[in-house]
């Protein structure tokens, strides 16, 4: 590992109130208050935004939370998040999200609850079936990666995009589900990877960036191969520990349940309705839906990338 990623000093960057950028992320303009280096910067040229992210000053929904380690309440038009000695974000209609921090807290790490959480409820809100998943391009169709936590998504992602294949999201993949191929949507240009793991991989130690001092994962840039259009689903893969020796194709109801386990927002504990049901059931239906198994060492991730590599041709 590269010790100049793994300090734990913090470097404090303070909400700076007022001081406006401009982002696109998922197809969208966003004008935000937040610095989020991650997203595509917009240099000047005519803008409109479709989103808006700013500094509130504790909003009075945040009061009978406050000794919450944590609560979040999600549905189409207003969703609520409250993290404890953080901050309390409230996301509008798919167009506005409301950052009230906690005193002394960094954008470094506001920046991942809104690249992450935030954006993933947002487009919820906006009608996009948004899975919590890592996706590739492979033979100009998008590929998805599902699995708990440590299962292995963006690293499998990783060493794909080492051999060749563009990522197209990391961490929350938009589904278009009114394109007429179910198309997902180009995220951001960066990707999250352990520095072992990119150091296996091949990836100059250089081209990484830590986030945030707390996490063990840093940022890696692909904006040379990030595709510019909607790339068309093609299939679905569910990354296990389960010690299987081949990969295994699932029934539909066993798919239905992996995809509403791993989406917004049944993936939060909070109800999705019957709208929620019924695309769970359309992606089960229209595409296949496998499980493979993940790797237990670093050797093994090039050759789980190559089985796919295999299996998709």
């Amino acid at each position: 590992m590269h010790s100049s990623h793994l300090n734990n000093t913090p470097t404090l960057s303070l909400p700076s109130i007022g001081t406006l950028a401009l982002y696109s992320a998922y197809g969208l303009n966003i004008e935000s208050e937040l610095p989020l280096p991650e997203f595509s910067a917009v240099d000047g040229g005519p803008f409109s935004a479709d989103v808006t992210i700013s500094f509130g000053d504790g909003e009075d929904w945040i009061g009978p939370l406050r000794q919450e380690p944590s609560s979040w309440k999600v549905d189409r038009l207003d969703a609520r998040f409250w993290f404890n000695g953080v901050a309390g974000f409230r996301i509008k209609a798919g167009r506005e999200i409301t950052i009230s921090p906690e005193p002394g807290i960094d954008n470094s790490l506001l920046r991942m609850y809104v690249e992450g959480m935030m954006m993933a409820t947002l487009l919820f809100q906006r009608g996009y079936f948004v899975l919590h998943s890592s996706v590739v391009c492979l033979n100009g169709l998008a590929v998805a990666f599902l699995g708990h936590v440590g299962a292995g998504k963006s690293s499998t992602a990783a060493a794909l995009h080492a051999r060749g294949h563009a990522v197209v999201a990391d961490d929350n993949a938009a589904i278009d589900l009114e394109a007429g191929q179910l198309a997902v949507t180009p995220a951001f240009p960066f990707l999250k990877v352990f520095p072992a793991i990119a150091d296996a991989l091949g990836f100059a130690d250089d081209s990484l960036t830590q986030m945030h001092f707390s996490q063990p994962k840093s940022v890696r840039p692909f904006r040379d191969s990030f595709p510019v259009e909607p790339v068309p689903l093609s299939r679905i893969y569910v990354l296990t520990r389960e010690p299987i020796q081949s990969i295994e194709r699932l029934g539909n109801s066993e798919a239905v349940i992996e995809l509403i386990r791993n989406s917004v927002p049944t993936r939060w504990k909070q109800p999705g309705g019957a709208a929620h049901l019924q695309a769970c059931a359309l992606l089960a239906a229209r595409f296949p839906v496998y499980r493979i198994r993940t790797f237990d060492t670093l050797p093994e991730i090039p050759e789980l990338a190559a089985r796919i590599e295999q299996h998709c041709a």
